[in-house]
């Protein structure tokens, strides 16, 4: 085998790592930040039942916090 193709070949490899691993890393970012916001939403409508059970049984009176202090 001769060492120019190879030696082509291995250029070509290490000119592209860095963008494959920026473009990597951005693919990791976005799907752990699309878990974190589907976790966030079923944690959010969790509470939201929760209270709105409590409410409708009248078993508590949940109060707003805001401009009737």
């Amino acid at each position: 085998m001769h060492p120019e193709p190879l030696m082509v070949m291995g250029h070509r490899i290490t000119e592209r790592v860095l963008v494959s691993a920026i473009v990597g890393g951005c693919a990791v970012v976005f799907i752990l930040r699309a878990i974190k916001s589907v976790k966030d939403r079923r944690d959010s409508n969790r509470i939201y039942e929760f209270l709105r059970r409590c409410a409708k049984d009248g078993k508590y009176m949940f109060r707003r916090l805001g401009s009737d202090f």
